[in-house]
């Protein structure tokens, strides 16, 4: 599996909140990343090339987005295996 990037998810500002630049789906996409993905995935704040932060973006690091991958591609193989089992059984 490869996978040598960092992946970067856009969530806006919050420019067009109810109240000006607070962010809405920032916190919650952070919270989903923590709590619903397993193995859990971290954020931070997107750096430009300019070393200038950008409160729009979350970067989720390489490593978090392999270990997602490759927990995830092992899961979906042995559910498939189990599925040749049955269908084995059946086909007997």
């Amino acid at each position: 599996l490869h996978w040598n990037k960092t992946l970067t998810i856009i969530t806006g500002r919050g420019i067009n909140s109810k109240q000006k630049y607070q962010p809405i789906l920032r916190p919650e996409v952070q919270r989903m990343l923590q709590e619903e993905f397993y193995p859990p995935m971290s954020s931070t704040t997107t750096i430009s090339k300019n070393e200038k932060s950008n409160m729009g973006a979350l970067s989720i690091p390489t490593e978090d987005v392999l270990a997602w991958l490759t927990f995830h591609r092992q899961r979906t193989d042995h559910v498939l295996l189990e599925v040749a089992g049955i269908l084995r059984g059946v086909s007997s």
